[in-house]
């Protein structure tokens, strides 16, 4: 869903320290967190509105059952 330096940032579960650099990164760079957080609505509204969601899960309850 998010996509680490386009849409976000990633950080590895318990590393306490990189996620104190991203939250200082983005507390001092109000560009960065705008541009982030445009292609991230951007990302969300493309890839995960209803209409996109329904659909794909019809076309994945239409494919036929795998061997039994």
């Amino acid at each position: 869903v998010v996509e680490d330096g386009r849409t976000g940032v990633l950080v590895a579960p318990a590393d306490v320290e990189a996620l104190a650099r991203a939250i200082e990164k983005l507390a001092g760079d109000a560009a960065l967190r705008e541009t982030l957080g445009r292609a991230g609505l951007r990302r969300a509204v493309e890839h995960f509105d209803i209409d996109t969601t329904v659909s794909a899960h019809e076309a994945l309850y239409e494919q036929p059952a795998g061997p039994a």
